[in-house]
């Protein structure tokens, strides 16, 4: 009886130890079993966490917030179909007549032209609104020019114009929208301003494959 109570007590001091006992692994760490116990972390030089694996000798580097390159916006400008052409855009009615205007300073009336057609700002490298004039000979005075109610900018004048012909010119490339453009001449400050204005067109450097027809 005395030698099987010291072999039941041996077996159970080999089992208590087999169960405790740490063991060696193959790289020559020593590691708990199921310690449930994260593997350990540790921060790069690129500021990347890096998770260790304990079970491989590769290392996984995980980027936050990395977002592949086919889900980035497409930020690349649209092909040009063409050009650039030399493209001019008429008003309705440019060869008529004149148009008069014949006011006092604050009065609302205005000489009104539409330009159609012009292509998007995107596809112009200038834009020139051109007309001709009479009786335009006070300069800084005559009258004013909005260009789809961006304005006012002043009317070209001359004092050499006086019950005369003038020519007119003004960029207007930062005014243009695509398709109609509306154009209007209305009083400057003068008491009484009278002046006449006729064939009103755009002219442009416009990377178009043709130019509009005239209206």
């Amino acid at each position: 009886m005395p030698r099987m109570k010291h072999l039941f007590f041996s077996l159970i001091f080999l089992a208590v130890g087999c169960t405790s006992a740490p063991i060696e692994s193959n790289r020559g760490s020593t590691v708990t079993p199921d310690s449930g116990e994260a593997p350990p972390t540790v921060e790069d030089d690129r500021g990347w966490i890096v998770v260790s694996d304990a079970g491989s000798d590769s290392e996984t580097a995980s980027a936050p917030d990395a977002t592949p390159p086919e889900d980035l916006p497409d930020t690349s400008p649209a092909p040009e179909p063409g050009g650039p052409l030399a493209c001019e855009y008429r008003s309705n009615g440019y060869d008529g007549a004149q148009l008069l205007l014949d006011v006092t300073p604050g009065s609302s009336e205005r000489l009104v032209f539409v330009i159609e057609d012009v292509p998007h700002h995107a596809q112009l490298d200038t834009a020139t609104l051109r007309f001709e004039s009479y009786d335009a000979d006070h300069p800084r005075e005559e009258g004013q020019i909005y260009v789809n109610g961006v304005g006012p900018f002043e009317l070209p004048a001359n004092t050499d114009w006086d019950n005369g012909a003038g020519t007119g010119a003004l960029d207007v490339l930062g005014a243009l929208v695509t398709g109609d453009n509306l154009i209007e001449f209305g009083p400057g400050d003068l008491s009484r301003s009278y002046f006449r204005i006729g064939r009103v067109s755009i002219e442009a450097q416009a990377r178009v494959t043709e130019c509009a027809a005239a209206p």
